[in-house]
């Protein structure tokens, strides 16, 4: 999964690229001086800096040039409101470096993004939520929590969600029924048929927003009906409405996630879920499976590269893993057999 850092002393400045990529699944990260920039680049990898020229503390292009003399060469996209042919040319001599001015359009962003990333000229589709329910209210109620660029998709009768599923393939089906769970779970068995890798949730007043994840024969879970914004967009959105699971070429990149730990039995279901599926649709006899950024335990990770190995070999894929330091040792030495690439 590619990660961002975006830097900039204006917090709006930083949220609006964000915003502008989301629809993308990178991850990000956040630094309001070029100092902060500098440590935060040191602690972790990433493909893409969108820094900002004029800050306090230390500037744009002070802290670029501290980058590259350590050997840093991460693409970089200065972005400033002083257009000087200076600051322009004296960045570029430093190497791989795009230059925006503000103001800024979200579409301007997407582009230098996908550019210096090479992942093409076209966006993919947006993500969609579809949404079977009563209350009319409901689907404005997620549209103001997730992001602007996920579409709603509200029905009101299971032919309509199957033809939405169908045409459409959803990120998220959300089931809002006052019927037995039992019969719920059957109707989402029918839409998982159509959307496979969606996240499938029943919304009833027993719903728990503490453990929403408890898997039926279909079902990811059973929600509360009050859909907390809280709940929307830590869990729903970080775990099924932002792609969890990307492939590019041979290689199936798997975020990592933010939220509590008692997320984390679904988060594993969910990439488990995105890396078979998307395996599948690629065709791929060799495959990279890269799971840099887990967030979970050692033996946890043990286990998902064991189920992940086990039903990939099943079906003549040969998968070689690449995951973070904390857990590259352990898994290797656990299942000798498993192919663990260099972290």
């Amino acid at each position: 999964m590619r990660r961002i850092l975006i830097v900039d002393d204006s917090a709006l400045v930083r949220n609006s690229i964000q915003a502008a990529l989301e629809r993308f699944g990178f991850e990000f990260g956040h630094a309001d001086t070029g100092e902060a920039a500098l440590a935060k680049a040191a602690s972790g990898s990433w493909d893409l800096i969108f820094l900002d020229v004029v800050m306090p503390v230390m500037d744009g292009p002070t802290a670029l040039r501290a980058l590259r003399a350590r050997g840093d060469q991460t693409p970089v996209v200065l972005v400033t409101s002083v257009s000087t042919a200076t600051v322009v040319a004296g960045a570029v001599k430093l190497g791989a470096v795009q230059y925006v001015a503000k103001p800024f359009t979200p579409a301007l962003i997407a582009t230098l993004a996908l550019r210096q990333l090479r992942l093409g000229p076209e966006p993919p589709p947006p993500p969609r939520v579809l949404v079977q329910h009563g209350d009319p209210a409901l689907p404005a109620r997620l549209a103001k929590a997730l992001p602007p660029h996920v579409v709603i998709d509200a029905t009101t009768a299971l032919a309509e969600s199957l033809d939405h599923a169908d045409r459409h393939r959803p990120a998220l089906i959300l089931l809002d029924t006052r019927d037995p769970i039992e019969e719920v779970d059957a109707v989402a068995a029918v839409l998982r048929q159509a959307a496979p890798t969606a996240g499938v949730f029943a919304l009833a007043d027993d719903g728990s927003a503490e453990a929403p994840w408890r898997p039926g024969v279909a079902l990811d879970g059973v929600l509360p009906r009050t859909l907390e914004p809280m709940l929307m967009k830590c869990f729903l959105y970080g775990l099924y409405v932002k792609p969890l699971v990307t492939v590019e070429g041979a290689v199936v990149r798997v975020a990592g996630y933010q939220g509590p730990a008692a997320h984390h039995p679904a988060y594993l279901a969910a990439a488990t879920r995105g890396v078979l599926h998307a395996c599948a649709a690629a065709g791929l006899a060799d495959v990279e499976i890269d799971l840099r950024h887990l967030p979970v335990a050692t033996p946890t990770a043990v286990e998902l590269v064991e189920g992940l190995d086990d039903a990939l070999r099943a079906v003549g894929t040969a998968p070689g893993f690449r995951l973070g330091a904390a857990h590259h040792a352990a898994v290797a030495a656990a299942l000798a057999r498993t192919l663990v690439l260099a972290a």
